[in-house]
Formats: C-alpha cells, structure tokens, sequence
C-alpha cells in the first residue's frame, strides 16, 4: 500500500453512500465481496480499526451500482411520510368510526320512539 492512498474509515464510506455502517458490513460480507476484498487488501486492520483502502472502495462502490439501493435517507423520508399517511388515515376512520356509532345510537333512539308512537296507535284503534 503506498503511502499516498487515503484510507477510510467503514463509517466515513457509510456516510458517503447514504447508508447505515451496519447495513455497508453486512454488504461486506456477502461472499462474492468478501472474498474480492480479501484478494485485492480491500480492507486493512490498524490497531483495533477496519480502514478500507482506495481498491477497496472501489470494489464496494461498484457492487452498489450493480444493485441499485435507496439512501438511507430517502427510505426514512418515505417512511416518515407513510407514517404520516397512516397516522393520517387512521384519524379521519376514528372519526368516521364516532360518527356511525352517533347515527346509530340516533337510529336506536327513533326506532324506540317509532315502536312507542305504534303501541299508541294500535291501543287507540283497539278502543275503537
């Protein structure tokens, strides 16, 4: 490795390909990546640290572009905005949901009255 190469810390690239760390190791370690970073020294251990190396960020960015992925960001926008969407749905059925339990308890309450006003009529045409 020469002096010059820029090496990266597995979060520094994370961050740069949108992504959570986790989710670029489990990329790392798919068996066909693995082994290619293994092969080139794609990856170099300092200490306690996994550094990756210019070769190996190429490596990785090209297994990126072979199998397209949403940025972490975009995914938690749209899961933001399908939690509104729900959140959203949910309040206007709850309301909906008031509202027929009112128009029953309304119909309820007519059907009482209606079936009164009967037993009167049927009792005055008895007396008839």
């Amino acid at each position: 490795m020469k002096k010059k190469e820029k090496l990266k810390k597995v979060s520094e690239l994370a961050a740069e390909l949108g992504i959570t760390r986790q989710a670029l190791d489990k990329r790392m370690r798919k068996s066909s990546l693995s082994s290619q970073l293994k092969m080139c020294g794609g990856i170099v251990m300092i200490g306690k640290m996994r550094y990756i190396t210019p070769n190996g960020e190429k490596m990785i960015r090209m297994s990126y572009k072979e199998e397209p992925t949403m940025p972490f960001d975009e995914r938690t926008n749209n899961l933001y905005h399908f939690n509104a969407s729900l959140m959203s749905e949910n309040k206007r059925l709850k309301k909906e949901l008031e509202e027929l339990k009112s128009s029953i308890r309304i119909n309820q309450l007519m059907i009482i009255i209606l079936r009164k006003r009967m037993k009167t009529i049927l009792t005055t045409y008895r007396e008839k």
